[in-house]
């Protein structure tokens, strides 16, 4: 006796429909940047038709931000940012080591993490061929998490008004993405193996100790601050509380 399969459910198909978009959306988004992709490609890729693209997302410009923040989501681009979220009830120490903690995570992000990496690769090129996107990822991703750099930095500088604290974040952020920019050069010039986690931890000593420094840290502070961010062995933990043990870590 053959038994029939009952109708598949509607939900589960737009649903399927929905992912195979958005994976075949990343993917060609990451590789070629959003003005570099047709949306007949993305519907073929995704074994869809033009008309999924409407009924999903609207518009292209919807689909690339939803692509984004989805490859955001699970590539944990975002993980890095919590360490600066709040501190009213952080110290400067703490502020500090919160700030550490950032930084490693991120330059681990960038150089240690998926190969594909495809959520940065998206926001890097947007930034190298801005789309007509440009002003959605700006306040959607990269305008919130400026202004929370910008905040802690003024946390451990309190008299930099917001113009000097936001060049200072800028100039943080530069440090970090030098080395995902111009991984070859740094490379080939023998100034570290960016693949090994030591060197990584090593680079993100140095960037924090760097941007410490010229928010006028005193240098036992530094040094207690990058003690306090754990190796290259496992994620670094939330900023410790005041009064709480420091988690043993890295050494300078």
């Amino acid at each position: 006796m053959t038994i029939f399969p009952g109708p598949i459910s509607p939900a589960i198909t737009r649903t399927d429909t929905r992912e195979s978009l958005l994976d075949a959306a990343e993917v060609l988004f990451s590789e070629r940047g959003y003005a570099g992709v047709g949306i007949r490609e993305i519907v073929e890729r995704a074994g869809a038709n033009i008309a999924a693209i409407n009924y999903h997302f609207g518009t292209k410009r919807a689909l690339y931000l939803a692509t984004v923040r989805r490859a955001m989501a699970r590539n944990g681009a975002q993980q890095a940012w919590e360490f600066l979220r709040d501190p009213e009830r952080l110290d400067r120490a703490d502020a500090a080591g919160a700030l550490v903690r950032f930084i490693a995570t991120v330059l681990r992000q960038m150089l240690l993490g998926d190969d594909r990496q495809t959520a940065c690769q998206m926001i890097l090129r947007e930034a190298a061929q801005p789309s007509e996107a440009l002003d959605d990822v700006l306040r959607d991703f990269i305008e919130p998490n400026h202004r929370l750099l910008t905040e802690a930095v003024r946390r451990l500088k309190p008299d930099l008004t917001v113009p000097q604290a936001r060049l200072h974040a800028v100039g943080i952020m530069s440090q970090v993405l030098h080395y995902r920019l111009f991984r070859p050069f740094v490379q080939g010039l023998g100034i570290a193996d960016l693949a090994s986690p030591d060197e990584v931890d090593r680079i993100a000593r140095h960037i924090a100790r760097a941007s410490l420094a010229s928010l006028g840290m005193e240098g036992e502070l530094i040094e207690r601050s990058l003690r306090s961010v754990p190796s290259h062995a496992g994620p670094p933990n939330p900023p410790t509380p005041a009064g709480e043990p420091s988690a043993e870590g890295v050494s300078s």
